[in-house]
């Protein structure tokens, strides 16, 4: 997971997919996203993304981990890219 302002420009619109998989150092290329609601107490753990050589991708966002299991219900439906 990742802070929406992770995945915005400048300007305030939203990268594209390619700069979405090179700044979270990513294997594939996204054609979803979707919001997702974390409760209040939920375990995580924060790390920077790293370089992927192999996947061509530069890292350098924040990512977010669970680690407690989230509900079902913390998921939005998705919206294609």
């Amino acid at each position: 997971m990742t802070k929406k302002s992770e995945l915005m420009d400048a300007n305030g619109n939203i990268l594209s997919p390619e700069k979405i998989k090179d700044k979270l150092g990513l294997e594939y290329v996204l054609n979803k996203i979707q919001d997702v609601n974390v409760p209040q107490g939920t375990t995580m753990r924060t790390g920077i993304a790293g370089e992927k050589t192999n996947w061509n991708s530069k890292g350098g966002g924040t990512q977010y981990e669970a680690l407690d299991k989230l509900p079902k219900e913390s998921f939005s439906k998705g919206k294609n890219l």
